[in-house]
């Protein structure tokens, strides 16, 4: 995921540890010209046992979005935000999107439309099997309308990563594992 100005660049990183599990973590790196430097480890939360990934800036640059299963959460995997915009009266903010988003089942893969809506995948809602992508508009502070975007793109398999191509905001690609018989992910291009 990138800034706006993309000149940051935040992903995910699973370190391997033969003596012991590791959890995923959020790593960032800034570009300076045409080079990028050496990644730094997000420091969102003191928790070492937690997974942090899938990282997505929201359109204004003032917050990190991500998924993660620390403590006080709605269940399962949830969409956390973190603030990381210049107020230093915001800094440090980290919320869990609440139950107007999450579910007690796994909410993964966010990232933002061209119209600034946030596309997510969920097993935790009403779908049609396996991960569905749903779209969902912020209504105010608290309350969410969100919507599964149905099919073609919904399968009964897992469909996840919604993404836009930059200046074309009605095409794009996606992640779905359908039709495969041993689960591996492809890649699919998509236009409204």
């Amino acid at each position: 995921a990138f800034s706006p100005d993309f000149k940051t660049m935040y992903f995910t990183r699973c370190l391997i540890d033969g003596e012991s599990p590791r959890a995923a973590q959020i790593y960032k790196s800034t570009r300076s010209d045409a080079s990028w430097s050496a990644p730094t480890q997000c420091e969102l939360v003191k928790d070492t046992l937690s997974s942090f990934a899938h990282p997505a800036v929201s359109p204004s640059g003032d917050w990190l979005y991500f998924v993660s299963n620390l403590p006080g959460g709605e269940g399962g995997l949830d969409l956390w935000r973190f603030y990381i915009g210049r107020s230093r009266a915001m800094e440090g903010i980290l919320e869990n999107l609440g139950p107007g988003i999450n579910t007690p089942g796994d909410e993964m893969f966010p990232t933002f439309g061209p119209q600034g809506e946030l596309f997510f995948s969920s097993n935790g809602y009403p779908g049609m099997g396996g991960l569905d992508i749903f779209a969902a508009v912020q209504e105010n502070d608290t309350v969410w309308n969100v919507n599964n975007i149905g099919a073609p793109v919904n399968s009964n398999a897992d469909d996840f990563g919604m993404t836009f191509e930059p200046g074309a905001p009605h095409r794009g690609f996606f992640s779905s594992n359908r039709g495969v018989a041993n689960g591996w992910d492809h890649i699919y291009s998509f236009e409204l």
